[in-house]
């Protein structure tokens, strides 16, 4: 997850098993090159507050908590 404004960012990691799904499932829909993989990845602007860090962690932890280990 990464905030940014301007040319400030802040960056939070999520945990491994986003990382082991996304690989997973780019492997199934065919997209094992570098450009197909992150050709479908997006970018998403949101209104924050001014903490750049607190914004990056608040919607990691939204991640975390909406998405089962299933």
């Amino acid at each position: 997850v990464i905030a940014k404004k301007g040319r400030t960012k802040s960056k939070v990691q999520l945990s491994q098993r986003f990382q082991e799904a996304i690989d997973r499932a780019a492997m199934r829909a065919g997209k094992g090159s570098s450009d197909a993989y992150l050709s479908e990845w997006r970018r998403e602007e949101t209104t924050c507050s001014d903490s750049l860090d607190e914004a990056a962690r608040k919607t990691a932890d939204s991640l975390e908590n909406h998405y089962s280990d299933d």
